[in-house]
């Protein structure tokens, strides 16, 4: 476990590089460095393999390391790196299925140095040697030679302890690394079985001549016959046998080239299908998205649903509000028509005190003309009478004043109340007009967003049901690749096979070419002529009548 510092803050065994730092301290050239640099840059998932090297703590011994960062809420937070067991590694390069006693796979890296301890002379040919500064270890079989040309497939070559090999070489790729793989079968393994049957026909082809040539000095013509019907039965059987051979070698080859195609298309086929079960594992993530998206789409919906219905209550107060008003209003222009009939009766009553004034000048009149009447005696009476006079003339007066004042007023009080009622009228009819478009409004966004609801709902249900089919469908496609992967495998076996197959076949229909040899050099010896100046391998029995004639 590395901090993102650099320092190792846990390792298994606690060797030297436990607690150093991988930046500046003794091990910051190694490949266990190296190894953390490289997971410092990588995504949450991803991995990086350093390829083996000697490495100090260990004892100089060779060591690979795996390595992937370690993330917490999305903050970088450290690198696991994993010393990869060589042991191990061996272990799996040392499967005998299918190789026989001499078989072996050889493992090699970039270097073309050992990645796995080989099976044969194992003591020697180990990857602690092929690393060894010391060691003068060094693979220079022909199969290695044409790997570092670029080159794979079959050869047939002598390996590194002089044993005759058919050998398929092929590069593979291990996340950042290209390794390359050797599998040598043993070629006396491989045509044990040719050869025992080439063995065995040439045993037989000696024991017949023997056997013809000594009962033919004994029993002479009848044996000639029978001889030349062997010989025919010979020289038919080669050629079938020849015929047969190079047919199944044309057929393996044919095997060999279509399952090697068949092998790529697995390997194209099982990267498309990673390709696939990424993108699907992209669809899963985006559909629990939309999923999540669509939850709290549905919950500002609803939010804005309450908001909607609680805009109709408060249109509905407002409403009611507005016919307070109204109703305020229309009191108020009752209580103002009450006031002009105040003002209206304060006139009535200011023209009785018109009346009052023009009979109380009448008195005074009356009374000036008393007092002139009694002269003398009347002069105090008639200052009295024209003060009573010009008092009256006074009320007058301002009765006449109070009186247009009044009128003036009551006319003005009338018609506004009668402006204000017609503006009121007016203002509440605009104000109800509006007051129910919104309302309408407002009850259409209810709709509408009670629509929304259902059908954002529904939305968050599909995007959940996708969420879960992507998931199985990722699950489904990594069990197909993992299917892929060993159908790959077993192709790429038959295509070894194939190969070998092909080659033991060229090699008996060379056998059966020499067998066909050896067949006219004994007609050869018995007729005096050899078989292919006469015979028709189509016909021999026919042909062998002109032999006779011959003979």
């Amino acid at each position: 476990m590395i901090d993102p510092k650099g320092r190792v803050v846990y390792t298994v065994f606690k060797e030297t590089d436990f607690a150093t730092s991988l930046k500046s301290g003794p091990w910051s050239a190694t490949g266990l460095a190296r190894a953390f640099e490289a997971s410092r840059n990588l995504k949450q998932g991803e991995t990086h393999i350093e390829d083996f090297a000697n490495y100090a703590p260990s004892y100089e011994a060779p060591a690979s390391f795996a390595a992937t960062p370690i993330f917490q809420e999305g903050q970088y937070i450290g690198s696991l790196i994993i010393q990869l067991p060589l042991d191990k590694i061996s272990e799996v390069a040392n499967d005998r299925g299918g190789l026989g006693q001499k078989g072996q796979t050889i493992v090699l890296g970039s270097d073309f140095k050992l990645r796995a301890d080989a099976f044969r002379m194992k003591e020697k040919y180990s990857v602690v040697n092929s690393f060894n500064p010391d060691s003068k270890l060094e693979l220079s079989m022909e199969s290695v030679q044409l790997l570092k040309q670029g080159k794979d497939g079959f050869v047939k070559s002598t390996s590194y302890d002089g044993l005759d090999m058919v050998s398929y070489m092929l590069p593979f790729k291990i996340e950042n690394l290209t390794w390359y793989m050797i599998v040598e079968l043993s070629s006396e393994e491989v045509y044990s079985g040719l050869n025992s049957i080439a063995r065995y026909s040439l045993a037989m082809i000696v024991i017949g001549i023997l056997v013809i040539g000594l009962v033919s000095a004994m029993f002479g013509e009848n044996i000639a016959k029978s001889l030349r019907e062997i010989a025919a039965s010979l020289l038919g059987n080669s050629e079938h046998l020849k015929n047969t051979s190079e047919t199944i070698a044309n057929a393996s080859r044919k095997l060999a080239e279509a399952t090697t195609e068949q092998a790529s298309s697995l390997e194209e086929t099982s990267a498309s299908l990673e390709e696939i079960s990424s993108m699907i594992g992209k669809s899963a993530e985006s559909a629990d998205i939309t999923s999540s998206t669509s939850a709290e789409s549905y919950k500002k919906a609803e939010e804005g649903k309450q908001a909607v219905d609680q805009m109709l209550a408060s249109m509905d107060e407002i409403n009611q509000s507005n016919e307070a008003v109204l109703n305020q209003i229309n009191e108020s222009n009752r209580q103002m028509i009450e006031i002009a009939s105040v003002i209206q009766e304060i006139g009535t009553r200011t023209k009785v005190i018109n009346e009052i004034v023009f009979q109380t000048k009448l008195l005074s009149f009356n009374a000036s003309v008393e007092a002139a009447r009694a002269g003398e005696h009347g002069k105090g009476f008639a200052v009295v009478a024209e003060e009573v006079g010009n008092l009256a003339q006074m009320s007058g007066n301002a009765a006449k004043e109070i009186t247009d004042m009044l009128e003036s007023s009551t006319a003005k009080v009338e018609s506004i109340v009668k402006e204000s009622q017609e503006k009121i009228d007016n203002l509440v009819e605009v104000g109800k007009a509006k007051l129910q478009s919104g309302i309408s409004i407002a009850q259409e966004c209810s709709i509408v967003l009670n629509e929304i609801v259902s059908n954002a709902s529904k939305v968050s249900n599909l995007a959940e049901e996708i969420s879960q089919a992507s998931k199985e469908q990722s699950l489904g496609v990594v069990e197909i690749n993992k299917a892929m992967s060993q159908l790959d495998l077993v192709t790429q076996q038959n295509a070894a096979t194939s190969e070998a197959t092909a080659a033991s076949a060229d090699d008996m229909s060379g056998q059966v070419a020499e067998l066909k040899e050896q067949v006219s050099i004994l007609t050869e010896l018995i007729f005096g002529v050899r078989a292919k100046e006469v015979l028709d391998v189509d016909q021999p029995q026919e042909d062998f009548a002109e032999l006779k004639k011959i003979n």
